[in-house]
């Protein structure tokens, strides 16, 4: 959804059904919750320039670090749970350009492992 008008378009188009009120909660629920993702997405942009550095933790299960690149990733579909941002499936890549508040994202505990990943953006 790109502006105003179509948010309220959208919000308008659900049919609330009096003999299913469970329904009718989880259409309104997923429409404010797309219309929330949207406008965080909108408001979480910021220009990328040549060579930024992006950095991406996760923490492991054990003391063993992630090694394989597509592990440091965004997670395939299937494995991707409702976050912050994104629905259930549609995985987002959580990152930041401050390596401090990546670590600080996953709260982490004494003891706790995790892997940090560096990423460089590069322009076409």
């Amino acid at each position: 959804m790109n502006n105003i008008d179509e948010i309220f378009d959208s919000l308008n188009k659900i049919k609330i059904d009096p003999n299913n009120p469970s329904k009718s909660f989880k259409d309104i629920q997923k429409h404010y919750f797309q219309i929330f993702t949207d406008l965080l997405t909108e408001f979480r942009r910021f220009e990328l320039k040549q060579n930024t550095k992006l950095y991406r933790v996760r923490k492991n299960t054990e003391d063993l670090a992630f090694i394989n690149p597509r592990e440091l990733s965004y997670p395939p579909r299937h494995l991707t749970p409702h976050g912050r941002v994104n629905l259930k499936g549609k995985p987002y890549y959580y990152c930041s350009d401050k390596l401090f508040t990546s670590i600080l994202e996953l709260k982490p505990k004494e003891n706790d492992y995790f892997t940090l990943s560096e990423w460089k953006f590069h322009c076409n």
